[in-house]
């Protein structure tokens, strides 16, 4: 029996089986992403326009998700930088907190819920390209040791169901000179580094589910057939990610299933380790009836792969946010074209694209979604 379950966390989750477990009840991990804080208001998005905890009703009541997956940066969390009054302007209980404490406010108000706290970028900014300088898990502006000091920190700070140790690892271009990860090969490698992150965070929080991507933007898990990570099984949970253009040469759902068959649904089918869709996502004008549109074929590819071969995956759908909040490219404000909520944040943007992501949420016969 699987349920979707939004209580507070009564003993920690744990990997069985290939799934996510809290004591006997097997857990689907319902997600969305809501960002904000890894870029340059240092807060999650939303705050200047509803208060906090009106936002986590409308994620809870509205939405029914039963987790929330929070990207941060490392300048965040290292150097714990001031707040301006605009991006909390919902908020004045925040105002003249520092980044920090508004993550420790939003965490707090989360509580009933599942937590995902996501090292998504050393430098506070929007993510993700080939040239952003965020690519590995060091940059030029934070070293591995940072990045290492920062995952302790999340993992002694909070208490909450999992950390994801980076987001979308990937070439590092710096001018002319380009670093290229491996999993388990030549530096930069970043299976190794995975399990000496592993090693901080389950030291200071023995409680948490460890996330691992992949490579290639976190969509590639073919590493792990030769090179499995050396995390506590117990604790491992492996992520990719998908979205319209993961996939360039797929032409048919053949060749789509074919793809995600060899990419990561190994993984599960194997018995190797618990895999999650840590981000997927799609416009909310996406006509999911058309023949014509490559994101609604995209998405029909996606929705039937998972029903035939992963039914009840965990996943965490890209993003919540109503607006966008500032960073390269994004200006505070404006219209999140994929985002959950509209642009109030105080209701979803569209029933017809909510309901599509729904229907990842599974509730076999005899199982139940409880009450929130």
């Amino acid at each position: 029996m699987l349920l979707l379950l939004c209580v507070v966390v009564s003993g920690r989750l744990r990997i069985e089986g290939g799934e996510i477990w809290e004591g006997s009840e097997r857990i689907q991990l319902a997600c969305g992403s809501w960002y904000g804080a890894e870029q340059q208001d240092y807060v999650p998005g939303g705050l200047d326009t509803q208060p906090l905890f009106g936002i986590v009703g409308v994620i809870r009541e509205s939405l029914r998700l039963n987790c929330v997956r929070l990207p941060v940066s490392l300048e965040l969390v290292l150097h714990d930088p001031g707040v301006r009054p605009e991006a909390v302007a919902a908020n004045p209980q925040l105002l003249g907190l520092s980044g920090m404490r508004v993550l420790d406010a939003v965490v707090a108000a989360l509580k009933p819920l599942y937590v995902i706290l996501d090292n998504h970028v050393g430098r506070a900014n929007w993510c993700c390209d080939a040239r952003d300088g965020e690519g590995l898990w060091f940059s030029r502006d934070f070293s591995e040791a940072d990045w290492l000091a920062g995952l302790e920190i999340l993992a002694t700070r909070y208490r909450v169901a999992a950390i994801e140790l980076r987001n979308e690892i990937r070439p590092l271009i710096i001018g002319d000179a380009l670093l290229e990860p491996t999993w388990g090969g030549a530096e930069p490698d970043w299976a190794s580094a995975a399990e000496r992150a592993a090693d901080v965070v389950l030291a200071a929080n023995p409680d948490l589910l460890v996330v691992v991507g992949g490579l290639d933007f976190g969509i590639d898990l073919r590493g792990v057939r030769s090179r499995p990570l050396a995390i506590p099984s117990d604790h491992l949970l492996y992520s990719t990610h998908n979205y319209v253009w993961s996939c360039p040469r797929c032409d048919t759902y053949d060749d789509f299933a074919k793809e995600m068959n060899a990419s990561w649904g190994f993984v599960r089918f194997e018995r190797l380790g618990a895999v999650m869709l840590g981000e997927f996502g799609t416009p909310q004008d996406t006509d999911f009836s058309s023949s014509d549109d490559v994101q609604a074929r995209w998405w029909r590819w996606l929705r039937a792969y998972v029903q035939e071969y992963h039914p009840g995956i965990s996943f965490a759908y890209w993003p919540i946010d109503g607006t966008q909040s500032p960073g390269r490219t994004r200006v505070r404000g404006a219209r999140e074209t994929y985002g959950l909520l509209n642009t109030r944040w105080n209701a979803p943007a569209s029933e017809p694209h909510l309901a599509q992501v729904r229907a990842w949420i599974l509730n076999e016969e005899g199982s139940r979604v409880a009450e929130l």
